[in-house]
């Protein structure tokens, strides 16, 4: 049995030293028991089909489960035990769209070395050196077609398009929108039959099948109470109900679609900052009332997210004081709830919000000084409590910037500081409580007010206030 051994052992060494030419020959001397006989005991080096030998034999994926075995010939076995399978094939591209990596060691079965892989869809491209996606890189998207440069629009995520619509320019209110599909990189401007009239500082929510726009300023000191809704795939308008009990005239607003509706509440209109809070339901296709006690105070430009059971206000400016304080609206009871006031984030506005699906994430901002803030909270309506964002490793201070949820990681990037518009962002994880730094490696030109939207794989950045003039370009960003 030993001398049987040291045979099987003798061989795999030999193994190592075995390999083919060009021409398809051995490297091994006729008759070496090391190699097997003729071409059934060479080993390969390369790559088949994207994978990697470990050891001087083909991996070979097994079609049942995914796994990668790495199989020698000629009968001599590749392990006697998974000690011997320590060292995984490696990584790689297996096109130019996908990147193999083997993440762990593998196990030694009847004789073979199996490894489990990993495959990646790559979306910004597999990089051969670096045997890996891409990540953290910014990449341009197609203007041919976009709408015409402005800021103060609104923007929604459909699933597969980001519609934009409305907004300001130069001395310009728009009533015209065109959506953009980031896989065919294309713009389709909307039909403008049925649209509502020209307006900015509006607000529009995505139903899962149409688009709701609602209020707005005119440009003209006017402040508007009608809106309508774009069917996303008969692309055609319908105007929503206006009159009582529709919400007050009011731009800055906050419009947030829950379950079977879009509640609306606060804003300003020629006079001031307004209380109040209406929804339409879609089920009824008409207006109600929320209910009044516990409902927030008069406000703008606020926070507001649905987290699932009920939709969250915060923070935002009334007419003297910039607030940081917040109620939770029950949709199903139809019912207030006070967020609490211990620890929150400092008051302010023109900061960022997000739903994690656990927290509301608030960054950024101005206080009541006008100071522009870089600090933030996590809310968690389960418990009721506040955390604070980490300070270090976070973007420099900024307002009128926007923030993305990609499902793992906050990304906030642009807005304006002190000194101008900014082109640089970060990562927040809510896990670590820690920032990343985006790429400035071909990034966008520096913009405020801009749409930046999370499309499940890749972010996209248009528009807005550039440091000169108003934009009507973007970029992906692939974190």
């Amino acid at each position: 049995m030993g001398g049987e051994r040291m045979r099987i052992i003798a061989v795999l060494l030999g193994l190592a030293a075995c390999h083919r030419d060009d021409a398809g020959g051995s490297g091994c001397a006729d008759g070496d028991d090391a190699c097997g006989s003729g071409s059934e005991g060479s080993s390969s080096t390369g790559q088949s089909q994207g994978t990697t030998s470990a050891t001087t034999s083909p991996a070979t994926t097994d079609g049942s489960d995914g796994t990668v075995a790495d199989s020698s010939s000629g009968g001599a076995p590749d392990c006697v035990d998974d000690r011997e399978c320590a060292t995984p094939p490696a990584d790689g591209c297996l096109d130019a769209g996908t990147a193999r990596a083997y993440p762990g060691s593998g196990t030694c079965s009847e004789g073979v070395c199996v490894y489990t892989p990993v495959d990646e869809v790559c979306v910004a491209g597999c990089d051969a050196t670096l045997a890996a996606c891409l990540h953290d890189v910014w990449l341009p998207i197609a203007d041919i077609d976009a709408p015409a440069p402005r800021y103060r629009h609104s923007d929604v995520w459909t699933g597969a398009e980001i519609i934009v619509w409305g907004g300001a320019g130069d001395n310009t209110f728009f009533d015209d929108g065109a959506s953009y599909d980031p896989v065919l990189d294309t713009w389709t401007p909307l039909t403008p039959t049925g649209a509502p009239s020209v307006r900015a500082d509006h607000t529009a929510v995505w139903t899962g099948s149409e688009m709701f726009i609602w209020g707005g300023g005119d440009g003209s000191f006017s402040v508007l109470g009608d809106g309508a809704r774009y069917h996303g795939t008969r692309h055609t308008w319908t105007a929503l109900a206006p009159g009582f009990p529709a919400p007050a005239p009011s731009r800055h607003h906050s419009a947030t679609w829950y379950d079977t509706g879009m509640m609306v509440l606060g804003g300003e209109d020629e006079s001031g900052t307004l209380v109040q809070a209406r929804h339409f339901d879609v089920l009824r296709d008409g207006w109600g009332f929320v209910a009044l006690p516990g409902t927030p105070s008069q406000r703008a430009e606020h926070s507001a997210v649905f987290t699932g059971d009920a939709v969250v206000i915060w923070g935002g400016r009334n007419d003297d004081f910039v607030l940081d304080d917040g109620s939770r609206w029950n949709t199903a009871a139809n019912s207030w709830t006070a967020m609490s006031a211990i620890t929150p984030p400092a008051a302010r506005v023109y900061h960022s919000t997000v739903w994690t699906g656990e927290v509301m994430i608030v960054w950024g901002g101005e206080n009541q000084a006008g100071a522009a803030l870089s600090s933030g909270g996590r809310y968690n309506p389960s418990t009721n409590s506040w955390t604070a964002t980490a300070i270090d490793g976070a973007p420099s201070p900024r307002t009128h910037h926007r923030a993305a949820w990609t499902g793992s990681e906050m990304i906030v990037w642009g807005g304006i500081d002190n000194e101008g518009r900014l082109d640089t962002g970060g990562r927040y994880n809510p896990a670590t409580n820690s920032w990343t730094a985006t790429s400035t490696v071909d990034v966008p030109d520096a913009r405020a007010g801009h749409t930046q939207v999370w499309t499940g794989s890749e972010m996209i950045v248009w528009g807005g206030i550039g440091s000169a003039s108003f934009v009507n370009d973007g970029a992906r960003y692939v974190p």
